[in-house]
């Protein structure tokens, strides 16, 4: 089926020269592809029969089972890069400090100004926290992945 030509390529199955899976030979691969080949974990379950008349059933569900087990994809979780949101914050910051200090005549009056500065100043060190935590559990993930891969080399 379109299916198991799929995992088998991405399995690592296929020769060299044709590695490009086509999700789009049928419905099926083409609603899996994210799942299959993307951003994602992904888990199998296999229901097989102790009948012995689904003996060839079960068999076939099992080698595609197996051939699940070798597909490897690189789940990450998609955020936004908030560097570029800090720094224009920073900048922010900076502008509503100047005026504040300037106390320009056609600027907002200096109680506007400085709760302006202070809500900015607020959310600049949340996204910095954030952006630090996010940092921090993507390191550990970073640290179980590996041990992960070192325990299926083992």
């Amino acid at each position: 089926s379109a299916l198991t030509g799929a995992i088998h390529k991405l399995a690592g199955g296929a020769s060299k020269g044709s590695s490009q899976v086509d999700f789009k030979i049928s419905k099926l691969t083409a609603l899996l592809q994210e799942s299959i080949s993307g951003n994602s974990k992904t888990y199998v379950v296999a229901a097989v029969s102790p009948a012995s008349s689904s003996v060839g059933e079960t068999i076939s569900t099992l080698c595609f089972a197996r051939m699940c087990k070798f597909v490897r994809t690189l789940p990450v979780q998609n955020r936004e890069d908030s560097s570029e949101l800090i720094k224009n914050l920073k900048l922010e910051v900076e502008q509503l400090q100047l005026e504040l200090h300037a106390g320009a005549a056609d600027s907002p009056t200096d109680g506007e100004l400085l709760r302006s500065l202070q809500e900015t100043e607020a959310l600049c060190a949340r996204l910095q926290a954030d952006q630090q935590a996010q940092l921090e559990e993507a390191r550990v993930r970073e640290v179980q992945h590996q041990e992960a891969l070192q325990c299926n080399r083992s």
